[in-house]
């Protein structure tokens, strides 16, 4: 029996661990494009809740569409655009990670499938890119 991309079946939770304070991890996906990802923002940061969410809405947003590299890429430039916009980013650090996959069904039923397992966002004092 193939497995196809019609079949598949998911969930997600999130959890902000025994280090206590809010929950910086977002889940995103878009069953039409099987497309997943987990975007964690980067604990002990001001702004990691904020660099997690742009991220969701960069890779299910504008970037949807975009090939897997392209799409994080994307993600990473609107992450470094928004600390650049937001005063209190200049004064602290904001940062994301992402983990991503794609699964693209091919003519007669194959699978592709592409995965960022990690990438990482970050943005220093003086909105420096890392």
């Amino acid at each position: 029996m193939r497995f196809r991309a019609a079949n598949k079946r998911f969930s997600g939770r999130t959890h902000p661990g025994r280090r206590g304070g809010p929950n910086e991890d977002v889940i995103g996906w878009d069953e039409a494009s099987n497309f997943w990802f987990v975007a964690d923002g980067m604990g002990g940061h001001a702004s990691g809740d904020v660099a997690s969410r742009v991220v969701k809405e960069t890779l299910l947003g504008e970037a949807l569409t975009l090939p897997l590299v392209e799409a994080i890429r994307k993600a990473h430039e609107t992450v470094a655009a928004t600390a650049k916009k937001t005063k209190q980013c200049f004064t602290t650090n904001m940062g994301s990670t992402v983990v991503a996959t794609r699964i693209v069904e091919r003519a007669g039923g194959s699978l592709r499938g592409s995965a960022i397992v990690r990438a990482l966002f970050f943005v220093g004092r003086q909105g420096r890119v890392f």
